[in-house]
C-alpha cells in the first residue's frame, strides 16, 4: 500500500474550507491530474453517493468510479475510488485552529493489478509530488 499524509493550516474557518473541498467544480482548480469529478448518483452529496472521477496522466486520460465514504460537514470528506488497477481513498479531516483550520490529508493507494504492484515504487514518488503539488493549489485556492 502507498500512504501519503499532510498537515497544514489555512486563515479560513472549517466550514469554509469544507465548502470548497465539497464543491467538486473546484477539484480541477487543485488537482492537476483532475479533469473531472461528479456526482453520478441522485439526491445531495452524502456518505454512500455514487462518484465519477476523469483524470488525466501523461499521454492518457482514465475515469474511475468513486463513492463517497465519509461525510461531516466542517469536519470530514472521505472519497473511494476504483478501477481494474488501483483502489484510492482520499480523505480530509477539519480542525478549527483559532481562526482557521487544522487541515490533515490522507491518500493511500492500493495496487491491483499486477503491473501496478510491480510500479508501486514509481507510483509512490508520483503520489508523493503531486501531493505536495495539490496542497500548494489548495492553500493557494483557500487564501
Amino acid at each position: 500500500m502507498i500512504a501519503q499524509s499532510v498537515e497544514f493550516d489555512v486563515a479560513k474557518p472549517p466550514s469554509e474550507v469544507f465548502a470548497i473541498l465539497d464543491d467538486f467544480n473546484t477539484t480541477p482548480r487543485w488537482n492537476s491530474r483532475c479533469v473531472e469529478v461528479k456526482q453520478v448518483s441522485p439526491g445531495p452529496h452524502q456518505k454512500g453517493a455514487q462518484l465519477l472521477y476523469v483524470y488525466r496522466d501523461p499521454g492518457r486520460q482514465g475515469k474511475m468510479d468513486g463513492v463517497i465514504s465519509a461525510y461531516d460537514p466542517g469536519r470530514a470528506l472521505e472519497l473511494s475510488f476504483s478501477d481494474r488497477t488501483m483502489d484510492i481513498a482520499v480523505g480530509f479531516r477539519l480542525e478549527p485552529n483559532g481562526a482557521g483550520t487544522r487541515v490533515q490529508h490522507q491518500l493511500q493507494i492500493e495496487p491491483r493489478s499486477f503491473l501496478a504492484r510491480l510500479m508501486t515504487p514509481i507510483i509512490r514518488g508520483a503520489t508523493r509530488k503531486q501531493t505536495e503539488d495539490s496542497v500548494q493549489r489548495l492553500k493557494a485556492l483557500l487564501s
